[in-house]
């Protein structure tokens, strides 16, 4: 992902009245604001409203005026163990979990005053350093390694590795996990380059999509009980009422245009972004780029 995912965050985070249209407006955040770099791999804001941009010189945090940003450090054990952040989630403790590039799993608590580290060095459970995807759900933490498979944090720092399987329909398609979602039921959807998969109920099972089995689903997107996956052939929709569709402009984001992620307007709409920019769905239409040059969608 780019830049414009943070334009998508600003025009959905923008205020307006709430008896009066406004026609959306972009707000283009850079270089010269203080962001590290724009090159933004994930979003998340806390619950003091700050947003924090996951970037590939850094994490950052925007507070409406400007940014603070976290670096590596090799003089402080408790900074970022690398400036490549690839994964970023808050949870509802309000931590900050993010991944860096061979750097493992880092935490930093609702002090903000440093990271502690999970690292397959110190924690022999983990089968990788490279983390791609975070999610949480109750004292549990989620997270996905690219090589390594799945994993699961427990509160008392117990780490549970969920691995490939080579057989049968229980297990991950693939060990490199690239995205993660729990629905409203709690029901942990997983992303892998081999394929999909959910764990429910202390089990693991593969799941088929309609274009069929070894896909590579770039990301897995949770609305209520609805699950939208971007996979490598197109966008499938999940709900426990009717199952598999896929829409008829699923097409258009196949791959080289997958995917990357989607969020509701809160109006019956979606944003979408995927690898060749910004889009907006249209009811029934074919959903429609978003022109962001001009600062109006």
């Amino acid at each position: 992902m780019r830049a414009w995912w943070l334009l998508l965050f600003c025009l959905l985070c923008a205020p307006a009245p709430a008896a009066v249209p406004e026609i959306p407006r972009f707000r283009l955040l850079g270089a010269g604001d203080g962001l590290p770099s724009t090159t933004i791999p994930a979003l998340a804001r806390d619950r003091a409203g700050h947003l924090w941009v996951a970037t590939w010189d850094g994490l950052a945090r925007y507070d409406g005026v400007g940014f603070k940003v976290w670096r590596h450090d090799p003089a402080d054990p408790t900074s970022l163990p690398g400036n490549v952040v690839q994964a970023l989630h808050i949870d509802a403790a309000d931590r900050i979990w993010v991944g860096t590039e061979s750097g493992g799993l880092s935490m930093m608590d609702v002090d903000r005053r440093g990271f502690r580290h999970y690292r397959k060095a110190d924690h022999p459970g983990m089968g990788s350093d490279d983390v791609f995807a975070i999610a949480s759900r109750g004292d549990d933490v989620w997270f996905g390694t690219f090589g390594g498979g799945l994993h699961r944090l427990a509160a008392d720092a117990r780490i549970t590795r969920f691995a490939a399987a080579t057989e049968g329909t229980d297990g991950l398609p693939s060990d490199n996990v690239l995205s993660l979602a729990f629905d409203a039921k709690g029901v942990l959807w997983i992303g892998t380059m081999g394929g999909l998969a959910r764990y429910e109920g202390g089990q693991l099972r593969r799941l088929a999509l309609p274009g069929g089995d070894g896909l590579i689903i770039y990301s897995v997107t949770a609305d209520a009980n609805t699950v939208w996956v971007g996979a490598s052939d197109g966008v499938h929709r999940w709900s426990p009422e009717g199952g598999w569709m896929s829409p008829p402009w699923s097409p258009m984001f196949a791959r080289p245009n997958a995917l990357i992620a989607m969020t509701s307007d809160g109006q019956g709409e979606y944003w979408l972004a995927s690898q060749g920019g910004l889009w907006r769905t249209e009811g029934d239409h074919a959903p429609a780029p978003v022109n962001y040059d001009t600062q109006s969608v």
